[in-house]
């Protein structure tokens, strides 16, 4: 018998089809409102609300990629007429009319290269302030204007506030503040009016209350009166104002952890929830304020609550939903597909049927969580630095009350010091912790640690640990990856080491003599097929087997962070210069900011989700992106596919079948006069690593060949094509 003649060789490829992207919406740079709609900028796209005297309904949002050219929103403003502007750092500005019709104003429309609009004052013409300058819109083009092309009379280029006013605009810079002449021509000094008592101080923003205009600076209030100069307030009670607001005759600035409120000549100051800036503020009328919340722990906008609504220092704190931060550690997918992030400041998260569910308070310290580790019963490792380590069985509901979970630190666990820089699982419950010494303590323990136990049973646990004094090359390591069996290789600021099965035993140790681009080692990877992949400060390199020697990875530059391999076998690598895919014949794809969606390379972790043929990213400061490859290795028979295919064993590949249930199946190989070339029973899809050896052990020859995956309620014959 002559089997599938009329097959068709089937060939994976693994072109990203679809980058979905989760930001974090709580980080309030921008408010704008239109009667009772509200709209939110924030860093995470932007975020439409319901007003309703001093609660906040919070609607749809806009991001990027979809309606947005950039997610950090740093500008948000309503025209006379309705329209909707919105000024993106890194996207330049778009407009929406009140019909729908929308406009995007970039590079080719006339904004700086960098497109960085940090606010936005739609008059007689159209003003943008961005880092490079003063961008006016006339005719629809825009036309930037510097302090060099002014002749002076702007006195920075990085503007940060705009105000209309009868005799002109005035302009804030990072440098001082100026006025444009109503009518006149920029590019004339004559057309300013300089202001040499502002000169060299940072506005951060203006507004007018009356007929006085207030701006503040990094150093306090100041105030402009008709006909008089510049002024600084004394008796401001605040210290760093950051943006102003005012009604009737109430005028209030944001600061770190307050809005102060001057009212009746006096000043008083209303507290904000702890740990937070006041980075926009709007009153549209007395009684209501509202304040977007920024964190305090950094500049770069990683997390905030949301928008403080109330009057009087009593304030409703309201955020859309979403992620919990931007400023991502790491990633890692669990056995049910669920992924889970940890972040910089505010503990973990995990994405489970399209949907956040936050752990805050559950760990033993919810910042700085740089590893994170799925186990095969579904629990999850998490370490926030200087803290050990902690354990956390999820219920699988978004009341995080009933989960269960445990701390461990080097007091009560075999730890060897409380800095974990990285985890790694074996299906057989062994896991392996890599350290680091803490810096105000160099002199003590650290190396690696290894853990067998029964998931979740703390009495079963039993610890042992390797040092310097062992042989590893450093106490200080970066990445630890199971090897299995009870080995492991950890990956140290001096070199790699294979470490195991004994107690304190180092079988190998490889430095930059023998082959590594560097010997400091950021990140592993051990693959399907055997191969480890190492991660250096230098790029990448690859051992094929055991007592093979490091060879580099021609094509991966930069510090190579994150590995990972997805369900195609292809191993995807995040490195200061770029994103980086290595397809099983060894072919490179690269994804930067420039040929992709990608906002930056700040990746943090990767992780890849085998069933449904995706990748995650974790990043720094742009939250998570997904990057769907097609097809995944789950599926119910009908698009089955084997992989790679072809299939190159003389490489050291190993063949998967992708497209069936995971379910115990029969695995055989025929030549094509029907001869049985190899067969296997298997007790789930994953399960599947064919070398290409027929069931004598030798290798089988280059050709076409048949495959049968014996499922229980179907058999499916797919065409495979062997090359040597």
């Amino acid at each position: 018998m002559i089997l599938g003649a009329a097959l068709a060789l089937v060939v994976q490829a693994a072109t990203v089809e679809q980058w979905t992207h989760w930001t974090h919406l709580g980080c309030v740079g921008a408010i704008a409102l239109k009667e009772s709609l509200l709209v939110a900028g924030t860093s995470g796209g932007v975020a439409f609300g319901t007003l309703s005297g001093t609660q906040i309904v919070w609607d749809s949002v806009w991001t990027y990629p979809g309606e947005l050219p950039h997610s950090d929103v740093r500008a948000a403003v309503f025209d006379t007429v309705g329209t909707l502007w919105i000024g993106t750092w890194g996207g330049g500005l778009d407009a929406w009319e009140p019909d729908g019709d929308h406009y995007h104003f970039g590079q080719l429309e006339g904004l700086p290269i960098g497109q960085q609009v940090g606010c936005v004052l739609p008059d007689t013409s159209v003003f943008a302030g961005t880092r490079q300058g003063l961008a006016i819109r006339d005719f629809g083009y825009f036309q930037v204007w510097t302090q060099q092309n002014t002749g002076g009379g702007l006195p920075g280029n990085n503007v940060t506030a705009l105000v209309s006013c009868d005799s002109g605009l005035f302009v804030g810079t990072a440098s001082g503040v100026s006025l444009l002449r109503s009518g006149m021509y920029p590019g004339d000094l004559e057309s300013w009016v300089t202001y040499p008592e502002m000169l060299g101080r940072n506005l951060r923003g203006m507004c007018r209350s009356g007929d006085t205009l207030w701006a503040a600076t990094e150093s306090g209030l100041d105030y402009l009166a008709p006909g008089g100069s510049w002024t600084r307030l004394t008796g401001y009670t605040g210290s760093s104002p950051l943006c102003l607001a005012a009604v009737g005759g109430i005028l209030a600035a944001g600061e770190n952890g307050s809005v102060e409120v001057r009212q009746d000549g006096s000043w008083s100051s209303w507290a904000v929830p702890p740990g937070m800036v006041v980075r926009a503020l709007v009153m549209p009328s007395e009684g209501v304020a509202l304040a977007g919340l920024n964190t305090n722990l950094s500049s770069t906008r990683d997390f905030g609550y949301g928008i403080a609504c109330g009057w009087n220092g009593y304030w409703g704190v309201s955020s859309p939903e979403g992620l919990q931060a931007n400023d991502l550690r790491a990633v890692d997918t669990g056995p049910g597909g669920d992924c889970w992030v940890s972040t910089n400041h505010r503990g973990i998260a995990v994405l489970h049927d399209g949907g956040w569910t936050a752990f805050e308070g559950r760990l033993p310290n919810d910042h700085q969580i740089f590893a994170l580790e799925c186990l095969d019963g579904g629990s999850v490792f998490a370490a926030p630095y200087h803290y050990g380590l902690g354990w956390l069985d999820w219920a699988g509901t978004p009341d995080t009350a009933d989960d269960s979970g445990f701390s461990w630190s080097k007091g009560n666990s075999g730890l060897l010091n409380d800095q974990v820089t990285s985890i790694s699982a074996s299906p057989s419950g062994t896991v392996w912790f890599g350290m680091e010494p803490y810096f105000a303590t160099p002199e003590e323990p650290s190396g690696v640690s290894r853990l067998e136990w029964t998931e979740g049973d703390q009495v079963s646990a039993s610890w042992s640990g390797w040092t310097a004094g062992d042989g590893l090359p450093s106490g200080r390591v970066g990445a630890v990856e199971d090897a299995g069996a009870g080995t492991a290789w950890a990956g140290t600021e001096s070199g790699l080491a294979l470490l195991g099965p004994g107690d304190g035993e180092v079988q190998a140790v490889y430095g930059a003599s023998e082959g590594l681009p560097s010997a400091d080692v950021r990140a592993l990877l051990r693959t399907r097929s055997g191969r480890l992949y190492i991660g250096t400060t230098s790029g990448m390199a690859v051992i094929e087997g055991p007592g093979v020697q490091p060879a580099p990875v021609t094509g991966v530059t930069g510090t190579v962070s994150s590995l990972c391999e997805d369900h195609l076998g292809g191993v995807w690598a995040a490195s200061s210069d770029g994103l980086y895919r290595i397809a099983w014949n060894g072919t490179i794809e690269t994804y930067t900011p420039v040929n992709s969606p990608l906002l930056s390379l700040s990746v943090t972790g990767l992780s890849a989700d085998p069933g449904e043929g995706a990748v995650y990213a974790a990043t720094s400061d742009n939250g998570l992106w997904r990057l769907s490859l097609g097809q995944g290795t789950a599926g119910d028979g009908s698009r089955a596919f084997l992989y790679p295919n072809p299939f190159l064993p003389g490489r050291g590949e190993v063949l998967g079948l992708a497209g069936i249930p995971d379910e115990p199946f029969t695995f055989r190989v025929f030549d094509l006069t029907g001869g049985l070339v190899y067969e296997s029973a298997l007790p789930g899809r994953d399960d599947l690593a064919w070398n290409g050896l027929d069931a004598g052990g030798e290798p089988v020859a280059s050709g076409i060949y048949i495959v049968e995956a014996g499922l229980a309620d179907q058999t499916l014959l797919l065409k495979l094509a062997v090359v040597r």
